[in-house]
């Protein structure tokens, strides 16, 4: 027999995990975040955020990646 309270446990402790995985890797931008497997900014899926906000995203990405390149 299946023990669908269990499992959903399981699967709330799994979500908390990845969201404390996320917020504990330090996104390089304020509004950056990934939610339900997305990156999103300010809410939106970064496909529907301006072309500014994508190229200053990607900027933001690269500097906290490797900070010592752009110097």
């Amino acid at each position: 027999m299946i023990d669908s309270g269990r499992l959903t446990r399981q699967i709330h402790e799994i979500k908390a995990y990845k969201l404390n995985l996320i917020e504990r890797a330090g996104l390089p931008l304020s509004g950056l975040a990934i939610e339900d497997g997305a990156v999103t900014y300010k809410g939106l899926p970064i496909f529907q955020v301006s072309g500014r906000e994508q190229i200053e995203i990607s900027c933001a990405i690269c500097l906290a990646s490797i900070p010592e390149s752009v110097l």
